[in-house]
């Protein structure tokens, strides 16, 4: 009886790598246009549809944000088998757009080493977030950054807060690689309400019986407020990834540090959430004794789990097996955020972000989607979404 769970928890971690490594997937590279209007809201659609998919432990959904030597790729990867599904939603809500499979995967250029980092005169930084607060508070959301007025007034001035992580991203040199990875896993909406009741409860102000609430300030009824519109939206448990590649005669991860956790912070506030780094993943963050050891065996994890977009081990037997005796693979795991919040981090640029030359955009829309997507038809059909 003693072996049992260890039984069942080897067995569910040879279960999971067996089906993760059958899973066939494809990297779809979108092309922007200097004509996209649209606010996040579009993306924040596209997710509900991604979260309505379901899916199983090996059907995950990575977000990605990757500039090679200071040219800016958003990528979308998915199953094979969901390709024409992401293909058809994506552009049913940005019609003004190109999408391909990568011919190839920019990942398979990563090192899946030190020894092969360091054999090619590289170095490498990373790190994973997490939220400062617990995920039934929102980070800033898009909307708080409009400018106001209706919808197309809000459509055509607002500020897209994108604008600063993609001048982050655009300013790196040619032989360094800099990734922004969101791996996506739909979170079971039942339970996060149930996880987080006890806590909404006292900021809603619930009666109790026999005690008489309590007056609630301005700011904890903005905060209650916040919260309650966050969990009425499909919540994923994310994942995510940030690191950086460089020619150790230039490396300086302080840039992408300091820059990228400064992009983020523009989705911070002090009633809500914010992000912070991991410090049992992160690279920089190795401390106390053997710390230089500790860092190279950090380096070995972020190579790898960003290589493989591979997620937080279920089972103990996975983290132990997974682990080293200088890194533990116990400190990876996922945060929860809505698909509101998921739009703020990750959409389409609008057309004056673009204006700077990091990106490869298509001018108007060259072709339309691939044939045989079943919500499309003709191409004098096309006129209906101009």
């Amino acid at each position: 009886t003693v072996l049992l769970p260890l039984v069942a928890s080897l067995s569910v971690f040879i279960d999971h790598e067996t089906k993760k490594r059958a899973a066939k997937w494809v990297l779809l590279d979108i092309k922007v246009s200097r004509e996209i209007k649209k606010t996040p809201q579009a993306m924040e659609q596209i997710l509900a549809t991604i979260y309505g998919w379901g899916g199983k432990a090996t059907d995950w959904t990575s977000l990605e944000i990757v500039s090679s030597g200071g040219e800016i790729h958003f990528y979308v990867r998915v199953q094979e088998k969901l390709k024409n599904l992401i293909e058809s939603t994506i552009f049913s809500y940005y019609q003004n757009i190109d999408i391909k499979e990568a011919d190839e995967d920019y990942a398979s250029k990563i090192p899946s080493n030190t020894a092969e980092l360091y054999a090619r005169g590289l170095d490498v930084w990373g790190t994973e977030l997490l939220l400062e607060k617990d995920g039934i508070y929102p980070i800033r959301s898009y909307n708080e950054f409009s400018s106001g007025g209706g919808e197309k007034d809000q459509e055509s001035k607002q500020f897209d807060p994108l604008s600063v992580l993609i001048e982050i991203f655009g300013r790196i040199h040619k032989d360094e690689l800099l990734g922004l990875q969101m791996i996506l896993m739909p979170a079971k909406t039942k339970s996060i309400k149930e996880k987080y009741k006890a806590a909404l409860d006292k900021l809603k102000g619930e009666k109790k019986e026999g005690v008489e609430p309590k007056p609630k300030t301005a700011t904890e009824v903005k905060v209650s407020k916040a919260i309650e519109d966050n969990l009425s939206k499909p919540i994923f448990n994310t994942l995510i990834r940030i690191i950086y590649l460089s020619p150790k005669a230039i490396f300086q991860d302080s840039y992408p540090k300091q820059g990228i956790l400064s992009a983020l912070n523009q989705y911070a506030s002090p009633d809500l959430n914010s992000f912070k780094q991991n410090k049992g993943v992160g690279v920089g963050d190795a401390a106390g004794f053997l710390k230089n050891r500790k860092k190279e065996h950090r380096k070995e994890h972020i190579l790898h789990e960003y290589k493989h977009r591979d997620i937080p081990q279920w089972s103990g037997i996975g983290r132990l097996l997974t682990s080293t005796i200088f890194h533990h693979n116990v400190n990876s795991r996922f945060i929860e955020l809505s698909i509101e919040s998921l739009a703020t981090l990750y959409h389409l640029p609008t057309g004056v972000v673009l204006t700077a030359p990091y990106m490869k955009r298509v001018e108007s829309r060259k072709v339309g989607p691939p044939s045989g997507l079943a919500i499309f038809g003709e191409e004098k059909d096309f006129e209906i979404f101009e």
